[in-house]
């Protein structure tokens, strides 16, 4: 409501200023001609169409910058980020995402991500994608999943941080952040491997 309270305000604001800039160049009185009285006001909505056109460029530029950040930020975050719609369906994932997955973008963007859960946890992933998309309580829980990676010739264990959102257009999504629990224990083993060759 407050909105739409807004842009009548910024309406009449740009009514006024057109009305301003105008004033003076027609006859405005009683006896003023109706071709008169017409130019008069298709001048005033003409000015009043312009300044909403540059209002509208402004926002367009305001929102492609603010897409622009997002999938900078998306595209390069050091953790996997996989978007799924309701039906389990990979709509977005990051270039770290596939990495992980070893698999190309092509695969991965429309299949399901279930497609990509070892077989011992089907179950688990169904369970907890079902609660994901449903219970509001429990928004923002994790699981712990084997995943087929690299074309499916061995599998990775991953933790799985779950948010649901609702995006206009799309329904709820889930998006899902993979952190590599190879990748820890391999930075882990290093850090252990440096600190012993200083004592």
């Amino acid at each position: 409501m407050k909105k739409s309270s807004n842009g009548v305000k910024r309406r009449a604001a740009q009514r006024k200023s057109a009305e301003a800039m105008v004033e003076g160049l027609f006859f405005d009185g009683p006896g003023t001609e109706p071709a008169g009285m017409l130019m008069h006001e298709l001048l005033i909505h003409k000015i009043e169409l312009e300044a909403q056109l540059i209002e509208l460029q402004n926002n367009n530029a305001f929102v492609e910058q603010i897409r622009d950040q997002y999938v900078d930020f998306y595209e390069t975050a050091s953790a996997g980020l996989i978007t799924v719609d309701a039906r389990g369906m990979i709509t977005e994932v990051n270039k770290t995402a596939i990495e992980s997955l070893g698999i190309s973008k092509e695969k991965v963007v429309g299949a399901l991500f279930s497609r990509f859960v070892a077989s011992g946890d089907q179950n688990r992933w169904s369970l907890f994608f079902e609660r994901a998309l449903y219970d509001k309580e429990n928004n923002g829980e994790s699981i712990i999943l084997a995943l087929n990676v690299r074309s499916f010739h061995h599998t990775g264990v991953f933790h799985i941080d779950c948010q649901r959102k609702y995006v206009v257009g799309m329904g709820v999504i889930v998006r899902l952040t993979l952190t590599d629990f190879s990748k820890i224990k391999r930075a882990e083993a290093e850090m252990l491997d440096r600190l012993a060759r200083q004592e």
